[in-house]
């Protein structure tokens, strides 16, 4: 399914995360399937064994999160608007 399947699936996160008033990224590191599990979903992505958590931390360290989104605020109220994502992408199981 690829790339439009994924797009679809992360602005499902940002949404459910954003309805439920929860950062998108501790909505995200709730649901980890940690490092030992492999599944596939209902799209034919798969998703395996892997140490995701140390990635993103790896990710965190090299970008401020926590700064990022305290910026968001500030530039709203001038009209500008600071986006960030983090995904995960997932490949086709066969």
């Amino acid at each position: 399914m690829g790339g439009g399947s994924n797009f679809v699936i992360e602005r499902m996160t940002d949404v459910a995360a954003r309805e439920l008033d929860l950062d998108p990224l501790k909505f995200e590191t709730k649901f980890d399937i940690g490092p030992t599990i492999s599944l596939c979903d209902s799209t034919g992505n798969s998703t395996t064994a892997g140490n995701y958590q140390a990635v993103l931390q790896m990710a965190l360290d090299m970008f401020d999160y926590e700064v990022g989104v305290l910026s968001r605020k500030p530039a709203r109220a001038e009209g500008r608007h600071i986006g960030m994502d983090l995904s995960a992408v997932r490949s086709v199981c066969f």
